[in-house]
């Protein structure tokens, strides 16, 4: 199948103890990895500002303009 880490980057951060606790209890009650939890918030944000629909108008619109050329 191939390396499925091959187009991942790792990014890390740090988080107040207080609320590190908090997301711990909140990821075990929805049996969610630390990962997939903040792929979902990242994913949810970038949806939420449009930057999927903006990206795939400007493909578009390049490849009609590559098309009429």
């Amino acid at each position: 199948m191939g390396n499925v880490m091959k187009n991942k980057v790792f990014k890390g951060f740090k988080l107040p103890k207080n609320v590190s606790d908090i997301l711990e209890d909140l990821l075990e009650i929805n049996g969610l990895s630390f990962s997939e939890y903040v792929r979902g918030l990242i994913l949810q944000d970038l949806d939420r500002r449009s930057v999927f629909s903006t990206q795939l108008k400007a493909k578009l619109e390049r490849t009609n303009t590559e098309a009429t050329s």
